[in-house]
């Protein structure tokens, strides 16, 4: 397993494993697809936070109805998509008063976003994917990242 974040470096790696006749597993993280990598490491498998809705069979309505509406696909869906969809309560405002407190109540919640299940921890301040990890398996083929499967659904038999 590549560990580091630099695609030349896995680079690097995928091309020495080869010329050394290395058959085993290959494995490196998403910060590593781009550059030399995708045309050194064919056949390794790669972690992503984030996935191609069209590939992903529980994404691909979010993709037809994105395709629908803006007449192309959506960009990957994932990690950076969720500062922009977590949905944080705003205070209200009463003329001059200090804003109420968020009504924390309808934020606490569970609920479905595109690429997985978000709730929130009660012991804590951050959130949890609940039941689904948000995490998505890509092999390189060809010089691209091809979807997998989701990291849940390995062997569950999806």
């Amino acid at each position: 397993m590549f560990a580091g974040v630099r695609p030349e470096r896995a680079a690097a790696l995928a091309r020495a494993l080869r010329e050394a006749g290395h058959r085993g597993a290959r494995v490196a993280e998403e910060r590593v697809l781009g550059g030399r990598f995708l045309t050194e490491a064919e056949g390794w498998l790669v972690g992503t936070a984030y996935v191609d809705a069209d590939a992903d069979p529980h994404t691909r309505a979010f993709a037809a109805a994105h395709r629908e509406r803006h007449g192309r696909s959506p960009p990957l869906v994932g990690r950076g998509l969720r500062r922009r969809t977590v949905r944080r309560p705003r205070p209200r405002r009463r003329g001059r008063r200090r804003p109420l407190r968020p009504p924390l109540r309808t934020a606490a919640h569970p609920w479905q976003g595109i690429t997985r299940r978000f709730s929130y921890d009660p012991g804590g301040q951050f959130y949890d994917a609940d039941r689904d990890g948000g995490a998505f398996l890509y092999r390189i083929s060809d010089g691209a990242a091809r979807f997998v499967a989701r990291a849940d659904d390995i062997g569950a038999g999806g």
